[in-house]
């Protein structure tokens, strides 16, 4: 009995999430998806996530009436007549356990001197097990989604020289990140707008995005970009990129709304080696000798 309950609620509740959800929204609240006519649906935005959720409660089944009995037909259509009340039939005395010896306030009809024992409990059939009450059961569902780690490189490679621009690169593209709801689909697409860049130093910005290398943007080497930073000391730094994008969330042939605010992304870092650079005569250049004298 338990188990053909509990399949008969697991489909209740399918069935009516699915046409629940996709019911037409007559008032929505700030916060909700209302540009998508989805009923109980709210989107957060976590300052590092998407986060779309839902939820709904399922009423619980009432007590069961249990079935009529008899014969339940229709009485005399007629008014006025009296009801005949018909005799008791008289059983028979030894199978009977109704009748039984007489009390002194009786006297008995009967030849054998027995009389009726009112307070014999008569037969009555067996009541009907209560149907189950099936509880309320709210269900809820909610699906995150995050941008993905960017790609960040430096000019030169891995290495600074103190004084001078070394330039940022951070690889940025637009992505979708797919999933369900209730088992409907949605995605949330990230399109970046902007970076957050810390050099390692106690220096940081913010910088569109649209970057590039030296090459890319057209200019020489050590001039400074929009991304660029010069290093004041030697020394090893830890550079480190977080992109900020807008989302929009689409829930299909059921349209899509813009999440507010910026979402970040995980951030990206990089080794970086801030070296001086000095002048001075040698006999052989540091590809013909790596060990030689300011190599």
């Amino acid at each position: 009995m338990s188990g053909r309950l509990t399949g008969l609620l697991g489909s209740v509740l399918l069935l009516t999430a699915s046409s629940w959800l996709l019911a037409p929204a007559a008032e929505a609240d700030t916060g909700s998806c209302e540009a998508t006519s989805w009923l109980g649906c709210h989107i957060s935005n976590d300052g590092d996530s998407v986060s779309i959720g839902g939820s709904f409660t399922q009423p619980g089944g009432g007590q069961q009436a249990a079935p009529e009995t008899g014969n339940g037909g229709g009485g005399n259509g007629g008014g006025g007549t009296a009801p005949v009340v018909e005799a008791e039939p008289e059983p028979e005395p030894l199978t009977d356990p109704r009748w039984g010896p007489c009390r002194d306030d009786q006297q008995s009809p009967r030849a054998d001197g027995l009389c009726w024992q009112d307070w014999a409990t008569e037969e009555t059939e067996p009541e009907e097990p209560e149907a189950p009450v099936i509880p309320a059961v709210t269900v809820a569902d909610v699906v995150r989604f995050a941008p993905a780690t960017p790609a960040v490189g430096t000019e030169p490679g891995g290495v600074a020289i103190v004084g001078m621009p070394m330039n940022v690169v951070v690889t940025a593209s637009t992505q979708t990140m797919s999933g369900q709801l209730f088992g409907l689909p949605v995605s949330v697409t990230f399109t970046p707008v902007e970076a957050v860049l810390d050099y390692g130093d106690g220096t940081t910005q913010t910088v569109p995005i649209g970057g590039g290398t030296w090459e890319q943007l057209g200019q020489p080497e050590f001039t400074p970009t929009a991304t660029s930073h010069a290093y004041r000391d030697r020394g090893v730094y830890t550079l480190s990129a977080t992109l900020r994008s807008t989302a929009v969330a689409d829930f299909g042939v059921w349209g899509t709304r813009p999440v507010d605010g910026l979402v970040a992304s995980p951030p990206s870092t990089a080794r970086v080696q801030a070296v001086t650079a000095d002048t001075g005569l040698v006999q052989y250049t540091c590809a013909e000798n790596p060990t030689g004298p300011g190599c």
